[in-house]
């Protein structure tokens, strides 16, 4: 009996190491648990502030280059009306000459339209005046 006794009480000690043992892991365990969702939390926290981390810096960019190409777009229509400025005012000073110039040749063609006129009535006079003197030359032939 007393062999039982001791391969019982042996047993026993066995399981209640087993038994604590069981206790310990259980408690490792829970232990890894909560040191694993912490672990998790940290990495997702870590996460959300290098996502809005992220964000704000590409928002940043995006603003950067909304300026820069606003500020490219508003030195090309600067340049471009300066431009067409410039050429506005060559069109225009050579529509002044061009305008001068037709009035400079509207003057002179009534000049010349009064002269032709002038002339025309020149030649009547005179073919009046021949025509005077040969009537009054046959008058005077006549009168002989």
């Amino acid at each position: 009996v007393s062999t039982q006794s001791t391969g019982s009480s042996g047993i026993n000690a066995e399981y209640g190491e087993q038994e604590a043992e069981i206790e310990h892991l259980e408690g490792e365990v829970e232990r890894l648990k909560v040191e694993h969702t912490d672990t998790l939390q940290q990495m997702k926290s870590n996460f959300l502030k290098e996502k809005v981390c992220h964000e704000q810096d590409a928002d940043s960019k995006i603003k950067q280059m909304k300026q820069k190409a606003n500020d490219e777009a508003v030195q090309c229509l600067v340049e471009h009306t300066q431009k067409i400025s410039g050429e506005n005012k060559l069109l225009r000073k050579e529509l002044l000459m061009l305008i001068r110039r037709s009035q400079a040749l509207t003057e002179h063609k009534l000049e010349l339209q009064n002269q032709g006129k002038a002339l025309v009535r020149e030649h009547q006079i005179t073919k009046d005046l021949k025509k005077l003197r040969k009537v009054h030359v046959e008058e005077a032939n006549e009168a002989i």
